[in-house]
């Protein structure tokens, strides 16, 4: 199937800097705007749970409309729309409850897109799976722009301009989905991972090896350990007096960090391998919350830290993807890559986020990172111990 050049062009770049440039309004400031409602540490990370919750939920219902009524792109639209209109409920509501029930809804929503529309944009680049990333990219640009751009908007008129800016992304956002050519059906190319020869085989004797279910352990800690960070890491700033532009520019900085280590990382895989990147992964990002935690006024500490994003995303993402892909055979591989993403930022991302909010309320903020770092080196162990599971097994 030939590339097409006209989807390609700007409209599925458009769309990923749409989708991740409200991501770049709303997870870095939307604590601070529950902040500027009333809402208590233990709300706020309740509330941002529901963001990993919803990721439990919405991409396999959306994936599901897709396989059986076809035209993936109509369920991609829908999804947006519902997004839009459900955000914009925000104006509305009053209380805990109607946040939370307008929060599961806009956050369903954008959570069941981007993954089919992932299978879109593979559907068009066809023989060309590796332009993907040239593709990709767009998003972390989308995320920069806004992450970096906020903060003079915020320190200019306030926290009430940030449902604005984040209702004015998801419009875009649809937009650009009305802009991409729908298809009835997706092509995938020939030997793709979770086509229908391979969907009998069973998942279950996989998962019953103890390295598989051990990483995939450590890796629900890894995401866990994030909670603090995502949910706190502005209102911790902004409490130690750093400004919103510069608070922006931070979060701004890590993705930056993390570009950079996705176009290095496929030298970085063959060298080390996996498990010992993994444990790097862990050893760094575990330095990574302490430093935050104990350091936070200082502004060059907090740039080294945001550095480490590079690893404590960008590698272990990669070199998660690669263990699944190693350990699971082809006909298991869709179910392996989305049994990652449930547990580690689904299950890992909603008990992250609970636990932050409850530990940052009643133990304090410091207490809130050291305990992130313990989990992250937790993980560390569980790495350790499948590390030399492996080398036996290779012994044999």
């Amino acid at each position: 199937m030939p590339v097409n050049t006209q989807a390609l062009a700007w409209r599925i770049p458009g769309y990923y800097f749409a989708y991740f440039a409200a991501l770049g309004i709303f997870l870095p400031f939307w604590p601070l705007y529950l902040k500027g409602e009333g809402f208590d540490p233990a709300l706020i990370g309740f509330l941002m749970g529901l963001f990993g919750l919803t990721k439990l939920a919405g991409p396999p219902l959306v994936g599901w409309l897709a396989d059986h009524y076809g035209h993936p792109m109509r369920w991609v639209r829908l999804a947006s729309l519902l997004a839009l209109l459900g955000f914009a409920l925000v104006f509305a509501v009053q209380g805990v409850w109607s946040m939370v029930w307008v929060m599961l809804l806009f956050t369903l929503a954008w959570n069941a897109a981007m993954p089919q529309f992932e299978a879109v944009t593979l559907h068009y680049l066809g023989a060309q799976p590796q332009r993907y990333s040239r593709v990709r990219v767009w998003g972390s640009v989308g995320f920069v722009v806004t992450a970096f751009g906020i903060g003079p908007l915020l320190d200019g008129f306030g926290a009430g301009v940030l449902p604005w800016a984040v209702l004015g992304m998801f419009a875009l956002m649809l937009l650009m989905a009305l802009a991409v050519p729908d298809v009835k059906t997706l092509a995938m190319p020939a030997g793709a991972a979770g086509t229908q020869s391979g969907g009998r085989m069973q998942v279950w004797p996989i998962l019953r090896r103890p390295e598989i279910y051990l990483f995939l352990a450590a890796s629900l800690l890894l995401q866990a350990s994030h909670g603090t960070y995502y949910a706190f890491y502005s209102v911790y700033l902004q409490a130690h007096g750093h400004s919103n532009t510069l608070i922006g520019a931070l979060w701004a900085l890590g993705v930056l960090a993390e570009v950079g280590i996705f176009m290095l990382v496929h030298r970085l895989l063959p060298r080390f391998g996996v498990l010992p990147l993994m444990l790097a992964v862990m050893l760094l990002t575990s330095v990574r919350w302490v430093v935050i935690g104990s350091l936070p006024d200082s502004v060059l500490a907090l740039v080294l830290a945001q550095m480490l994003h590079a690893f404590s995303f960008g590698v272990a993402h990669a070199v998660s993807v690669e263990f699944i892909r190693q350990h699971f055979t082809q006909g298991t591989q869709g179910r392996g890559q989305a049994l990652l993403s449930s547990i580690g930022y689904g299950a890992g991302g909603v008990l992250g986020f609970w636990l932050a909010g409850l530990i940052w309320q009643y133990v304090g903020s410091l207490a809130s990172f050291l305990i992130s770092a313990a989990m992250v080196l937790a993980g560390a162990v569980l790495i350790m111990v499948v590390m030399r599971r492996e080398r036996c097994s290779a012994r044999s």
